[in-house]
């Protein structure tokens, strides 16, 4: 199985940081053509590809985000009000 590279090895090989790939990747016309062919060249040395899943979870723009749902109260609270539920710390009407 190949080695799975990070945005970290590509900024290590490119000699940028880490913010400067990550603008590349999802900013490019923000980078100057300098930094963006380094980076570029980079990516295919090492082969990078993204991680679909990662960045849609970080940037929040796919379907795979986590989400909270309210746990309700105990049981004879539930009967008595249905309507308010427990964040697992404290109780909401």
């Amino acid at each position: 199985m190949p080695e799975k590279h990070t945005i970290k090895d590509v900024a290590r090989v490119a000699g940028v940081s880490i913010g400067t790939v990550s603008n590349v990747l999802n900013r490019p016309g923000q980078v100057s053509p300098g930094y963006r062919a380094r980076v570029e060249a980079a990516i295919t040395e090492l082969g990078f590809v993204r991680d679909e899943t990662a960045w849609s979870l970080r940037s929040r723009s796919g379907a795979a985000r986590p989400s909270a749902a309210p746990r309700p109260n105990s049981p004879e609270e539930r009967s008595a009000d249905p309507g308010s539920y427990s964040t697992g710390t404290t109780s909401v009407r």
